[in-house]
């Protein structure tokens, strides 16, 4: 029986068709071509053949290619599970065919490998729904947490726009007061948009979806504003806006 790593190499082709038909169920893979299914498994491929040829278990021993695997397969929406899928269904793939190609070994070994066979597969499914539950009960906090926090931002945010209101309203304002007191005011009118939209998220994160009512909206004055926001962050420069539509705007 060929060695691990000799048998990694020699049927490596045949380990990577095996493995992209059975990563086919896999939701993201489907409209991918087959440079990008396969990504960065063929290296991994050789970096664990040279591995069990020095006996080399630290993460070194790989070269980095899962983490610029895993980097890949975010750019492309997988998720967690499927991720992990990918490396569980590789070992099965390679357990398969190693166990296959087993034809001097003895024969009570050979009865002992499908066993073990099933006991790797069973650990992957358990590591997977472990993963699986971790990760949905860690963004599940973390959406609480950021709802939490835009919910208390509105109080300290209402004060500071109704003082900037008020201050509208006192007689004798210099121009450069009146002017500064309206844009906080808009200012605050802007974050708090931005909090709800934050408020609106979460709820459709944690919650049954976040309901859409597409109206028509004239976009001029929200980009006048957030250019004379710039223009106050940024006295020094000369910010300008100019704005050309046609049609019935």
């Amino acid at each position: 029986m060929k060695t691990l790593a000799r048998f990694l190499r020699s049927h490596r082709e045949q380990i990577l068709q095996e493995w992209e038909q059975r990563t086919l169920e896999l939701p993201s893979s489907q409209g991918l071509s087959r440079e990008a299914r396969r990504d960065h498994i063929p290296q991994l491929l050789d970096s664990m053949a040279d591995a069990i040829e020095r006996g080399d278990t630290s993460t070194i021993s790989l070269e980095q290619v899962p983490l610029t695997h895993a980097g890949e397969r975010w750019l492309q929406d997988y998720d967690l599970r499927e991720i992990v899928a990918e490396y569980r269904l590789l070992r099965r793939v390679v357990m398969d065919l190693y166990t296959a190609d087993a034809g001097d070994v003895p024969e009570e070994a050979r009865r002992r490998l499908p066993l073990l066979v099933t006991f790797n597969e069973n650990i992957d499914h358990a590591i997977t729904d472990a993963v699986d539950h971790y990760a949905l009960q860690r963004d599940r906090m973390r959406e609480y947490f950021v709802g939490m926090l835009s919910h208390d931002l509105r109080d300290p945010l209402h004060a500071i726009a109704m003082t900037a209101e008020i201050q509208l309203l006192q007689p004798h304002l210099t121009e450069a007061d009146r002017l500064g007191s309206t844009r906080i005011v808009a200012s605050a009118r802007r974050m708090k948009r931005l909090i709800d939209d934050m408020l609106d998220m979460t709820r459709g994160r944690i919650g049954s979806g976040l309901p859409v009512k597409p109206v028509n909206t004239d976009l001029r004055p929200l980009l006048q504003e957030t250019v004379a926001e710039l223009g106050d962050a940024h006295p020094a420069r000369r910010i300008e806006c100019v704005i050309e539509a046609g049609g019935d705007l």
